[in-house]
């Protein structure tokens, strides 16, 4: 005999309070006659006008949610099969699971989308089990306006790209501006940005008043755009870019080359357009202002960073140079444009500030990576002192393969009679007199080391490690070896063949 249960009496309860939640909120459930894995389809209605929204519910009722709570977090763990969820995972309607607690009277829910990409997630292999356990928030207790709201806009956003298909979103903010201090200050702020673009917060109360499209609006409801909390808005750049090609050129002659400048719309305002390449990585960034009005143009050059390679930093460096230098002429040439577009002026000459002697350093820099084919990248653009000393002696070995030392430190190959006359020096407070040939050297620059090749060295030196640090080296090393010793040299000269003959 066909009996009625306990748990079908908890489901025909709690289906009754669901409804009864959703009968007070204005919406319409309908029940599906045919079980086939959904309960109750729902019909989303403000003040008796459909929104356009409608979801399924799949309805799980129990006694309490303690059940199914965990001990150490504020989530239910209830088990749902795994061949329910592959027949949800590709419906276009949303779909709402819920578990509801008869005693509370509430409900716990969230998407199946969410629940699967969470699955997704956390285990990949979910789709090899039977059943699946799915966490959901105990902060999700549909029990309240906020929470109903909170459900419909989840089920708004899972629609919105086909509903939002070709059609515009157009939003009316009006401001009510106080004639004060801060009225003042934030009206001067919105006016560049009108200008310029960029960001802006708008405080809520200089918002007077916010409306949005009519099909936002019967989408989301009232209370999507509100007027009781802070705007941020920040301008958007084109998705359109311009690969371009900058050449420019001082009176003097001068020249250099950026070849691949990829320039987007930033800004596109009622009193000037601003196009930029400040998106990419590299080591500078140009901005081209044109106002509308009055036809002028400016253009403003940021350095920004070193780049991926010393080279990329001495191109950028050489261009902002001869940028910097009064009536230099900027040559444009988009890459699908037949002639390039000349600039020059009005040019913004922002201060220089490009020592001489640190693009020196950085020509130097590329000669070597050039000669040693070991890529070098500079962390900023500045050089220490230590770091320019070792720059100038490695371009003087790979340039001419020889280097002339004095109160320098090197690390050189020694053999270990050399590190015994050496430990002696230490204990007798005397400097070691050194000869070498074809000793393996090498020295580190920008955390890189570059490998100088077979060495003759004939040095006056001083070792920079200690005595016990010395005698624990000689104990490890047999008769014929060597080892690389860092030393403190007072006097000496190298010479390297492998750069002599290059």
């Amino acid at each position: 005999m066909q009996r009625y249960t306990s748990q079908q009496q908890i489901e025909d309860i709690s289906r009754a309070q669901l409804d009864e939640v959703f009968f007070q909120l204005g919406w319409i459930p309908n029940p599906i006659k045919r079980d086939v894995g959904e309960d109750i389809i729902v019909g989303i209605y403000d003040s008796g006008r459909w929104s356009g929204l409608s979801f399924f519910v799949q309805l799980k009722g129990t006694n309490s949610f303690e059940t199914y709570k965990l001990k150490t977090e504020p989530y239910i763990s209830y088990p749902i099969d795994t061949s329910d969820l592959i027949h949800w995972q590709n419906a276009v309607l949303p779909i709402v699971f819920i578990v509801w607690d008869i005693g509370r009277r509430s409900g716990i829910w969230d998407t199946i989308t969410n629940i699967i990409d969470r699955l997704n997630q956390v285990n990949p292999q979910w789709t090899n089990k039977k059943t699946v356990q799915v966490r959901l928030k105990l902060s999700s207790m549909l029990d309240n306006v906020d929470e109903a709201r909170n459900l419909r806009r989840s089920i708004a956003d899972q629609v919105y790209s086909a509903i939002a298909h070709k059609k515009s979103l157009d939003i009316d903010l009006n401001l009510n501006i106080p004639n004060s201090p801060q009225g003042k200050d934030f009206f001067s702020q919105f006016e560049d940005f009108r200008a310029r673009g960029g960001q802006i917060t708008i405080p809520p109360e200089f918002i007077a008043d916010v409306s949005v499209s009519d099909w936002h609006q019967q989408l989301y409801g009232e209370a999507v755009f509100s007027k009781d909390h802070p705007w941020f808005i920040e301008s958007r750049e084109s998705d359109i870019s311009i690969p371009t090609r900058m050449d420019i050129i001082s009176p003097e002659g001068k020249s250099a080359s950026l070849p691949y400048i990829d320039l987007k719309v930033i800004w596109n305002g009622p009193e000037q357009g601003i196009v930029s390449n400040r998106h990419q990585e590299i080591p500078i960034h140009i901005e081209i202002m044109l106002n509308w009005k009055t036809r002028e143009l400016a253009i403003s050059l940021t350095l920004v960073g070193p780049g991926l390679n010393v080279q990329d930093t001495l191109d950028a460096l050489r261009f902002s140079q001869i940028f910097h230098t009064p009536s230099s002429k900027l040559y444009l040439m988009p890459l699908t444009a037949q002639k390039p577009l000349m600039l020059q002026s009005p040019i913004d000459k922002l201060q220089n500030g490009i020592d001489e002697e640190f693009i020196n350093l950085v020509e130097k820099l590329c000669l070597i990576q050039n000669k040693t084919g070991v890529r070098l990248v500079l962390p900023e653009l500045v050089l220490d002192s230590d770091t320019a000393r070792r720059i100038n002696e490695i371009h003087s070995i790979v340039s001419t393969g020889s280097l002339q030392m004095s109160n320098t430190e090197a690390t050189p190959e020694l053999t270990k009679h050399t590190i015994t006359t050496a430990l002696k020096a230490i204990e007798t407070g005397q400097a070691v007199s050194y000869s070498t040939i074809g000793s393996e050297s090498s020295i580190e620059i920008l955390g890189t080391d570059i490998p100088l090749g077979e060495g003759n060295w004939n040095i006056t030196m001083l070792p920079r490690v200690n005595a016990t640090e010395l005698q624990s080296i000689l104990d490890d090393m047999e008769a014929d070896d060597t080892k690389a010793i860092p030393v403190h040299i007072l006097t000496g000269s190298a010479e390297f063949p492998k750069w002599k003959s290059e």
